[in-house]
């Protein structure tokens, strides 16, 4: 059974604690990063690499340590994806394409204005990408884009659809996530993919480059600690977490200008 967060209490320990702060000191970091000279003409590749990226580091946090090279040929069908670790790093790769491709352009010439899906369309579209491969082996059709549990994704979406600031939500859907999952397999994958949808269609980071998960994996065992610590009857620890969530988002600003860089330049960047 599924922990519901005791809400009046959650939002007065985060309105109480030192979070906005925390958001207002990264926010010259998330703007260079929008404006950056590499992201004017670039973007569309920016992005591309950004999906394989992510694909490289989520794959990473579930323990699947893959060559990143390999990686990008094998995204583009030119490496073979019989190794379990590539072969998870490319369904990753997917659901990021995918959401990618979701969002409106960051520069175009003329507006143009995307169709969003439904955030519940969203969320069943990339389990159905990350668990396409194993349908018939490992899982089953009925388990896949079906809820093991619907009482807990409905907090999930309540949590992502609060009126909460767009770095708190994220990482408040993460860590129910984690501790809550709602999908057989894959959740945390899933909420790693539509919490970055946010980050993007919420303005809070637009450009959808950010290498959300390059400081998670960097510091791994410190994170985990983190979030594993997350309990929902004591609002401080979630605190902690969302407090650790918004410095690695600061922390990735760096590593995603070096790699926009290197988009720039034609040069591959490893991280």
């Amino acid at each position: 059974m599924s922990v519901e967060p005791n809400w009046y209490e959650l939002s007065e320990a985060i309105a109480a604690s030192s979070i906005d702060e925390h958001i207002r000191l990264i926010d010259p970091a998330l703007i260079d990063l929008r404006f950056t000279e590499g992201l004017r003409r670039n973007w569309e590749a920016a992005r591309a690499e950004t999906n394989i990226q992510l694909a490289y580091t989520d794959a990473a946090l579930d323990g699947a340590r893959v060559n990143l090279n390999h990686l990008r040929l094998a995204s583009i069908g030119r490496a073979e994806t019989t190794d379990p670790g590539i072969a998870l790093a490319v369904d990753y790769w997917r659901a990021h394409l995918w959401i990618s491709q979701i969002w409106n352009p960051l520069n175009a010439r003329r507006p143009v204005k995307k169709h969003e899906p439904p955030l519940p369309v969203i969320i069943a579209s990339v389990h159905k990408l990350l668990s396409a491969r194993l349908v018939g082996t490992q899982v089953s059709s009925s388990e896949v884009a079906i809820p093991s549990d619907p009482a807990r994704t409905q907090v999930f979406i309540r949590l992502l659809s609060s009126s909460l600031p767009a770095a708190v939500r994220c990482a408040l859907a993460v860590a129910w996530a984690h501790h809550n999952p709602f999908f057989t397999r894959h959740c945390d994958e899933v909420a790693r993919v539509v919490i970055r949808h946010l980050l993007v269609t919420s303005g809070f980071e637009p450009t959808g480059t950010l290498l959300l998960t390059y400081p998670w994996v960097a510091q791994i065992d410190r994170t985990n600690a983190v979030l594993d610590a997350v309990d929902w009857h004591d609002p401080e620890t979630v605190v902690r977490w969302v407090e650790r969530w918004i410095e690695m988002l600061g922390e990735a600003v760096d590593p995603t200008l070096t790699m926009i860089r290197h988009v720039q330049a034609g040069t591959p960047f490893d991280t």
